[in-house]
C-alpha cells in the first residue's frame, strides 16, 4: 500500500528474507516517464528505492525469535500511517511508519493462547481480524473487531467485539461501506481416533456478519 509520508511516496510491503519476516518501506521514483503514451499514466511509477527494515515478532514471548509465519497477514493504514501484522501465533503488532526511514513497532496484542490470526483488513474505524484454532481446521472460529489505532490514540489496540464464524476460517473482505465482512471458512478434513481414521470434514462455507447487529449468518457451499 502507499502514501506519501514525510516528502516520500511511501510503499510497504512483507518481505522473506533468510527464513526471517520482515517489513521494508520503500520509496517510489517518478523521474523516468512512463512508457505509456496516455497522459492520465505520466505520473507512473519507475523504479523502487529501499527505505527501512522493521522486524514484527512471532509472539509475545519470543520477542527475539523470528520464523516463518512472523508475518502472516499485513494491512497498511495509509491515513493514520500504522501496518497491522498478524502471526501464525495469534499477534498482532502495530507498526509506526510516520518516519518511513525510522519505522518502529509501537505495540502489540496477543489474541488469547492457542489462536491463530487466519487473516485481517482495516475498514473504517475497524480493523478486523477472523481468527482459528492452531492445528484444528475443523472447529469454527470467530471474528474479532478491534479499534482503530490513531495518531490521536496511538497506544491504544483494544477489541470491541467478537462473533462466531464458520469451521476452519482462513480470509475475511468486509463490504465497501464496512457494513458487512464475509468470512470464507475452508472446513478442511482431519482424521482422529488415532490408528483407524475418523474423518471430520465439514463443509465449506461463507458467514456473513452483520456489524451494526454483531450476528452473523453462515451459508454451506455443499
Amino acid at each position: 500500500r502507499s502514501k506519501r509520508e514525510g516528502g516520500i511516496d511511501l510503499v510497504v510491503a512483507v518481505l522473506a528474507v533468510q527464513e526471517r519476516l520482515m517489513l521494508s518501506a520503500s520509496a517510489l521514483s517518478f523521474a523516468v516517464p512512463s512508457l505509456r503514451t496516455s497522459a492520465a499514466y505520466a505520473g507512473s511509477p519507475s523504479s523502487v528505492r529501499f527505505v527501512s527494515r522493521t522486524y514484527t515478532p512471532f509472539d509475545p514471548n519470543e520477542k527475539a525469535a523470528y520464523g516463518m509465519g512472523a508475518a502472516e497477514k499485513f494491512s497498511y493504514d495509509p491515513e493514520h500511517a500504522y501496518a497491522y501484522v498478524a502471526t501464525e501465533r495469534g499477534y498482532i503488532s502495530v507498526i509506526d511508519y510516520s518516519a518511513p526511514v525510522a519505522s518502529v513497532t509501537s505495540l502489540g496484542v496477543s489474541l488469547g493462547k492457542g489462536l491463530t490470526a487466519r487473516d485481517l483488513r482495516l475498514c473504517g474505524e475497524s480493523l478486523y481480524v477472523v481468527v482459528g484454532t492452531i492445528g484444528k481446521r475443523t472447529e469454527p472460529g470467530a471474528l474479532l473487531a478491534f479499534s482503530r489505532v490513531t495518531r490521536a490514540a496511538p497506544a491504544s489496540l483494544a477489541q470491541v467485539w467478537e462473533v462466531g464464524v464458520g469451521p476452519g476460517p482462513d480470509s475475511l473482505l468486509p463490504s465497501p461501506d464496512c457494513k458487512t465482512v464475509a468470512v470464507s471458512n475452508q472446513g478442511k478434513g482431519q482424521c482422529t481416533g488415532g490408528v483407524v481414521c475418523q474423518l471430520i470434514d465439514p463443509e465449506g462455507s461463507v458467514s456473513l456478519v452483520d456489524v451494526a447487529t454483531r450476528s452473523s449468518k453462515t451459508v454451506s457451499l455443499g
